[in-house]
């Protein structure tokens, strides 16, 4: 059905892209449901058919690179494929410096990025992959957000510090995997932390605007 949608509409190549990238979404679900390897040969096609049809530039071309990295993925954990895996490594690290990016995209696809390389065998370059992963952590745990929010959105993404750190040790750097492991599993609290001595020096200098401001966090954290 998705399919025959996707054949039917009409429209601007680039918005033909974004159903594209829904049908290979689906296509991926349903392979791993179902083991069918044709579902994620389709999907790796319409993921490539998406990638070309968006200009460099264009918004809409991330989240096209970003799934077809995602199902090259598959295909390459599923065959064995070197090239696969090699060509999904780079659409990620595409992924992960496009700056414009949802936050949550960009940390899938530094882990994918710390996945990949492992798997061919690069130690250095999948610590770099999850590092970058645990640095865009705190954005996606903003302090803006709710506390328990903020402690939801981390738990869809458990164990990237202990991932970052142990390639770290695998890359012969005890002091950087110690440094991650510490930074993985102290966000909310390292950002408690800081909020409170930013929040102590203002007051210092400015304590009307220090008390204004504490008004404001304190209205943020209960939601």
């Amino acid at each position: 059905m998705a399919a025959q949608a996707v054949d039917a509409a009409t429209g601007h190549p680039a918005d033909r892209a974004g159903w594209l990238v829904n049908l290979s979404s689906l296509l991926t679900a349903r392979y791993r449901a179902t083991g069918h390897a044709p579902d994620l040969e389709l999907a790796v096609e319409a993921a490539e058919e998406a990638a070309a049809s968006v200009p460099a530039g264009d918004p809409r071309a991330v989240p096209a690179l970003d799934r077809l990295s995602s199902a090259l993925r598959d295909r390459g954990a599923a065959t064995g494929a070197e090239d696969d895996r090699l060509v999904a490594l780079a659409h990620a690290r595409t992924v992960v410096a496009a700056a414009t990016a949802p936050v949550t995209m960009r940390v899938g696809a530094a882990v994918r990025w710390g996945v990949l390389a492992t798997a061919l065998g690069d130690a250095r370059d999948a610590l770099t992959g999850y590092a970058a992963a645990v640095d865009l952590l705190p954005t996606v745990a903003w302090h803006g957000l709710h506390g328990d929010t903020r402690r939801d959105r981390l738990e869809d993404w458990p164990g990237v510090g202990s991932d970052a750190a142990a390639c770290a040790l695998a890359a012969g750097d005890p002091a950087h995997a110690l440094a991650l492991a510490e930074r993985g599993r102290n966000i909310v609290w390292s950002q408690l932390l800081d909020a409170r001595s930013e929040l102590h020096e203002l007051r210092e200098a400015h304590p009307e605007l220090a008390e204004r401001l504490a008004a404001v966090r304190a209205a943020l954290d209960d939601g």
